[in-house]
């Protein structure tokens, strides 16, 4: 971990920034940073445990692509019971993953529903999500590599 810190000077407080360096956001002297970690421990979550149970549930997941149980159901059934990418059965206990299109809802909490894609078992959502990421620079440079001779 980088020890340096920005010490950028604040006229306005008389002190240095005591933020690491090339931090972003505000500048932040420690009196104010070591009292916005006391509040940090000091907050209590005021959800019940049902409202938690529910969001991290797979209703609260449906909810985000907007789809039914039902519909969740009939889309698991239609693909045999197996990810979609690696064909593994989804066994008792296994995630099953809602793929969607992300270019399709940008910048929103919530999915329209309609770029579902299939589901996918936890391993391979999240492959996806590094080929998608990543897939225009892995063909720029598979299709010139920097180095092509030894």
């Amino acid at each position: 971990m980088n020890d340096e810190i920005c010490g950028k000077w604040m006229p306005r407080k008389g002190v240095a920034c005591a933020r690491g360096y090339g931090h972003g956001g505000k500048c932040a002297s420690a009196q104010a940073m070591n009292n916005h970690r006391l509040r940090s421990r000091e907050r209590v979550r005021t959800d019940s445990s049902e409202a938690l149970r529910r969001r991290r549930g797979r209703s609260g997941r449906l909810r985000k692509y907007n789809l039914t149980e039902a519909q969740f159901n009939s889309l698991v059934k239609s693909q045999g019971n197996v990810c979609g990418m690696c064909h593994e059965p989804f066994g008792p206990g296994r995630r099953i993953c809602i793929d969607h299109d992300h270019a399709c809802c940008p910048g929103r909490e919530r999915s329209c529903g309609k770029c579902v894609r299939g589901v996918l078992c936890l391993r391979c959502n999240i492959t996806l999500g590094h080929i998608e990421g990543l897939g225009e620079l892995a063909r720029i440079y598979l299709n010139k590599p920097p180095v092509t001779t030894i």
